[in-house]
């Protein structure tokens, strides 16, 4: 059926406006071709998109050079073992980009969580955050705590 008939659908029911919908148009063509917002509130359609913060990236982990069919092969190398003991839980495996978390909690945050039986009861926000990221990561920002030599 195609795009067209969907802007046709929009339009009909009105859940969108012709001009949201050239607005949307012209924005996704404007950030495939170059990352660039259009003008728009009077804009110059020059400006680039924002970007997200950026933290140095570590080289990706080692790859394993043992045969998965080998049994009596160790797990993980040498370097492999090296790395996850400087970087696990700090950067992508595989990218090697720097995972980043949101900021911890308030120790007064809550969120309610149903049991099995029916039974709701509190969880502390913090401490399920300290628990998941407090070793690996730094509070206040989010970012990876430094690498220890």
């Amino acid at each position: 059926m195609g795009p067209e008939f969907l802007d046709k659908i929009l339009v009909e029911y009105g859940a969108a406006t012709p001009e949201d919908l050239a607005e949307a148009k012209a924005a996704a063509e404007a950030e495939l071709n170059g990352g660039t917002e259009p003008a728009a509130e009077g804009g110059t359609g020059t400006e680039p998109a924002a970007e997200p913060a950026v933290t140095d990236g570590v080289t990706p982990r080692p790859e394993g050079t043992v045969d998965p069919l080998d049994l009596n092969a160790p797990i993980d190398t040498d370097a492999q073992q090296e790395w996850d003991r400087k970087y696990e839980g700090k950067y992508d495996p595989t990218t090697g980009d720097a995972i980043v978390v949101p900021k911890r909690p308030a120790k007064s945050e809550t969120r309610d969580e149903m049991k099995i039986s029916g039974r709701i009861s509190k969880v502390s926000l913090y401490k399920e955050w300290m628990d998941k990221y407090g070793d690996t990561h730094d509070p206040e920002t989010g970012l990876p705590l430094p690498v220890e030599e």
